[in-house]
């Protein structure tokens, strides 16, 4: 990470911050998307169930309205079938399962129920035809059972028993001429009675009628089973369209806690473990951490470098302290340097007459004296009281001029400004050349300050 990309992202602007998604209102927002996809989807399931309840149950209904529609005209075969055998046979046994069919109320059943379930409908009416018809034929019946009676003989037991049983039958009229007939003809004239065209003619209108009722029934089936087919066709892609929904919402909170949550910490690591700010990246509570992190680590690297610079520097001048020179003491060849051993001449005397605070100011003095005539990369030691080292790199003895002429400068300063009532201090300075600051260099550079100093001071002497 470059130094810029460092400083760009430690001073977070707080717009930054409020670009990111907030987790709580979008989890709120998804949850109660969710919620109304799912009460949907449940809608849609039990329609769909519904919808084929209805169709199954409209299947089932249509067998007891076929069933309800054909017991009228089972009923009315029935009672022909019985009467005819009794117009054949004389046998009082037709006629009681005759009128037991009658009183039973089948007919009038079937009616009843198709008007419940189709109340106005064209089936109930073509029922209600049908039995109509069936009424209109028992007349017919009732006719043809009094002539066969009459044919049997108003004394027999039988006709006794029947009369006695069915009195509706004795409340026939017969006609002068039917009256008047032989028994043959009055059974024979029964008979036909049940099977002339008039009585066909009812039968088969008996017939039509509950025929069209059954096409008019399975018209209605086909009719509700379309509609609830329609809709549950409806329902289904109703459900198709919510699960497409609910899979698509799945499939945006995958990708947007991923963008939002578990990318920006992934990419967050490498810069937690190279000590480095974390970018602001993205949903907006992730930003809040991440630029409260990089103001906690700012705030701890700045306090780590001011002691770090502490540790490293003289208080007093800013310059590097003895700790430093130690450590650089230690470190492997750095190639051609100058060693410059500088030491304050007659500093004892300027505390003694002008006071330690007068003397601080001498050391301050110099330090900026020093670094404005010496190399930004030249380091400066204060490694004693009013002693001084400087580390010139790249130098070697051919730079012995330029050196001496550092000095002399920085002498007739400290010269000019004793004569304008600044302490009268001048600086003596011991040069080494070498490769390496060990002890052996020191002591070169501090024998040529030694020789310096027996001189006559205020100079610079080489080690040679």
């Amino acid at each position: 990470m470059t130094k810029e990309r460092e400083i760009s992202e430690q001073e977070l602007p707080e717009e930054k911050v409020k670009k990111g998604l907030p987790l709580k209102k979008l989890s709120i927002i998804i949850a109660i998307i969710t919620s109304v996809i799912s009460l949907f989807l449940l809608l849609g399931i039990f329609f769909t169930y519904r919808n084929y309840h209805k169709m199954k149950e409209t299947s089932s209904s249509f067998s007891e309205w076929e069933r309800k529609a054909e017991e009228m005209w089972t009923s009315s075969e029935y009672l022909t079938e019985n009467v005819r055998d009794f117009a054949a046979l004389g046998e009082k046994k037709y006629l009681d399962r005759y009128f037991s069919e009658a009183q039973s109320q089948t007919r009038e059943e079937a009616l009843e129920y198709m008007e419940k379930e189709f109340p106005g409908s064209k089936m109930a009416s073509a029922l209600k035809n049908a039995l109509n018809e069936s009424v209109s034929l028992m007349q017919t019946e009732y006719h043809a059972m009094r002539l066969k009676c009459e044919s049997m003989g108003t004394d027999n037991n039988v006709v006794k028993a029947i009369f006695a049983d069915y009195p509706d039958i004795l409340q026939v009229s017969l006609s002068e001429t039917e009256a008047s007939a032989t028994a043959d003809q009055k059974a024979k004239l029964a008979s036909t009675m049940l099977y002339d065209e008039a009585y066909l003619s009812k039968k088969q209108l008996i017939n039509n009628s509950t025929h069209d009722c059954l096409e008019k029934l399975t018209e209605e089936l086909y009719s509700r089973q379309n509609a609830a087919e329609g809709k549950l066709f409806f329902a289904l892609i109703f459900e198709f369209v919510m699960i497409i929904i609910f899979i698509g919402l799945s499939i945006f909170v995958i990708v947007i806690t991923s963008n939002q949550v578990f990318d920006p910490l992934i990419r967050t690591i490498p810069y937690i473990q190279n000590d480095s700010p974390i970018p602001v990246q993205g949903a907006y509570e992730l930003r809040i951490l991440a630029n409260t992190y990089n103001t906690m680590y700012e705030s701890h690297r700045k306090s780590r470098l001011s002691l770090k610079f502490k540790a490293d520097h003289d208080a007093l001048t800013g310059v590097l302290n003895r700790r430093a020179f130690d450590r650089v003491q230690e470190a492997a060849n750095v190639g051609k340097i100058a060693f410059l051993m500088v030491d304050i001449d007659n500093f004892k005397a300027v505390n003694d007459n002008y006071g330690h605070v007068m003397g601080d100011k001498v050391l301050v003095e110099l330090v900026d004296l020093l670094r404005n005539h010496f190399r930004a990369d030249d380091s400066i030691f204060r490694i004693g009281g009013d002693e001084f080292a400087i580390v010139m790199f790249g130098l070697d003895e051919t730079n012995k001029d330029s050196i001496s002429e550092k000095i002399n400068d920085v002498n007739a300063i400290l010269d000019a400004r004793g004569k304008e009532g600044f302490p009268n201090v001048t600086i003596s300075v011991g040069v080494a050349f070498g490769n390496l600051i060990d002890n052996a260099l020191i002591n070169k550079a501090d024998t040529a300050l030694y020789e310096r100093k027996k001189s006559g001071k205020s100079g610079c002497s080489f080690f040679s």
